[in-house]
């Protein structure tokens, strides 16, 4: 019998691979939605919770009431990434991988990750924008393809703890292919990943004979590399003064804080109001907020404050500075219209599976 993560796994392959033809032909946005429809299908078979169903439910119900005369669609969408993220949540926490599994699992991911590196000496893989030449990754979209990255270097490392098999070597390769992707792609919002590895790093050298001075001559290597270090990322993340992208950005955000604001940070303006906000402001319907954080707090108002909390309530046993870091990078992805996105949480659900191995928690018993 085929695990029930393994179906997850194998939905998970499959949007990837078709993504890499999706991303050439108008985007893979136009076709995320129906994507989301078949993991929550996918979710409804394999899961029987009832206190599951019953906050989505409730959840749903809210933000259906927020949003009337909006889009149904789009009101469908919301509500479906409401089932999709509780059953991510669900699953990290309660389900436990086999052996097979767990090497099916860390085999899929080290495929994907090492597919990604080998792509960088693929020249046709890079894309021509208006400021550089930027690796575009497997998925020919640049930000797309970065976050994915991003975290799956950290589920890979969270994997090979759990399975002892996590050493000072692959640690350094991950680190190290993580600048080297930095540097390729351009994506700013990869910093967000380092302090999770320089945390790793840290609690490695701790561990090590004589660590004091070993401590003292990074440290005093790191010092020596900080000029070199900023012209670098001065250049490769376009970090200039009056640089379009983050101009651009900048003036979307003070938009949306301006409305949130007048909507008390609480009022919610429905489903897809902060994207038509945008559209509005720039008569451009190919901008969107570039924040899911300030997109859905002007969309649903507190009921995302709410949702948030809801999601906290789930997570505050797996807490500490280490999961800290790992919502850094996690929470990142927003900045490119992926916090809620399967591509990112997918992953995330495999680190949560991989720091809960051990542990129990109360979630009530599946209907039979």
């Amino acid at each position: 019998m085929v695990g029930k993560f393994l179906l997850v796994l194998g939905l998970y392959v499959s949007t990837l691979i078709a993504s890499m033809g999706i991303t050439q032909h108008g985007g893979i946005s136009n076709y995320n939605g129906y994507i989301l429809l078949i993991y929550c299908f996918l979710f409804f078979l394999l899961i029987k919770n009832k206190k599951l169903y019953a906050e989505t439910f409730g959840f749903s119900a809210a933000i259906v009431l927020a949003s009337l005369g909006c889009s149904m669609v789009h009101v469908l969408i919301d509500c479906a990434y409401v089932f999709f993220l509780l059953s991510c949540l669900y699953i990290g926490h309660v389900w436990r991988l086999s052996p097979k599994e767990w090497k099916i699992t860390t085999t899929v991911l080290r495929v994907i990750y090492f597919g990604t590196l080998l792509g960088m000496f693929l020249p046709f893989l890079y894309i021509d924008t208006s400021t550089a030449v930027r690796y575009g990754g497997l998925f020919h979209a640049i930000n797309f393809s970065a976050n994915i990255f991003g975290i799956i270097g950290i589920a890979l490392w969270e994997v090979d703890k759990l399975h002892r098999r996590a050493g000072f070597k692959e640690l350094l390769f991950l680190i190290l292919t993580l600048i080297l992707y930095m540097g390729a792609c351009g994506t700013r919002s990869l910093l967000f990943f380092i302090p999770y590895w320089m945390y790793q790093l840290w609690m490695y050298l701790q561990t090590v004979k004589y660590r004091k001075l070993v401590l003292s001559v990074v440290c005093l290597v790191f010092v020596a590399a900080i000029p070199t270090l900023l012209m670098l990322l001065e250049a490769k993340l376009r970090f200039q003064e009056g640089e379009s992208s983050m101009t651009t950005r900048a003036t979307l955000y003070l938009v949306l804080i301006d409305e949130i604001k007048n909507s008390y940070f609480v009022l919610p303006n429905g489903v897809h109001s902060a994207h038509r906000l945008i559209v509005d402001f720039t008569q451009n319907d190919e901008f969107s907020p570039h924040n899911d954080w300030l997109s859905y707090l002007y969309d649903w108002g507190a009921i995302f404050l709410v949702f948030l909390y809801s999601m906290y309530r789930k997570l505050r046993f797996d807490i500490n500075l280490e999961f800290l870091l790992i919502l850094l990078g996690l929470s990142s992805v927003a900045l490119h219209n992926m916090l809620f996105s399967m591509y990112v949480w997918i992953p995330f659900t495999i680190i949560l599976l991989a720091r809960n191995n051990e542990k129990t928690f109360g979630y009530s018993p599946e209907i039979q």
